[in-house]
């Protein structure tokens, strides 16, 4: 965590983790879903790093029971996952752009053909003119 979210061992166990999170009650969200059910949990997740920077996190958890069957404590894996996210994003942007050229392709395609039509007929009669 201290790699992730640039702060110290002594930090991250003295500070109120939910303040790293900017959307603290997805926060809370998971860990219900991760105490309620004895499978594994995933989630993606905004964490704030200490110089200010917004990254984007995977968070696979799963609750650790005693013999009761009470969840005593979470392990959980965090992977920065931000890059993958910015790559998803151009590739959907990219996309789209594609979409848009081909669209714009099609259009001037039809435009054009749509003038040669009348320029054709009037270049004709142009022509019968001039030789007349």
């Amino acid at each position: 965590m201290e790699e992730i979210t640039g702060y110290s061992r002594d930090e991250l166990l003295s500070m109120d983790i939910g303040k790293l999170y900017t959307q603290p009650y997805e926060r809370l969200e998971f860990i219900n879903q991760v105490t309620l059910t004895p499978e594994k949990a995933s989630r993606t997740l905004q964490i704030i790093r200490k110089d200010g920077t917004h990254i984007t996190v995977s968070v696979t958890s799963k609750g650790i029971q005693d013999e009761t069957g009470r969840v005593i404590s979470i392990d959980a894996t965090v992977e920065d996952i931000t890059e993958i996210k910015k790559a998803e994003a151009r590739t959907i942007e990219i996309e789209a752009l594609k979409k848009a050229n081909h669209a714009k392709s099609e259009l001037l395609a039809n435009v054009s053909h749509e003038l040669r039509t009348p320029l054709a007929s009037i270049k004709g009669n142009i022509e019968t003119l001039i030789e007349d």
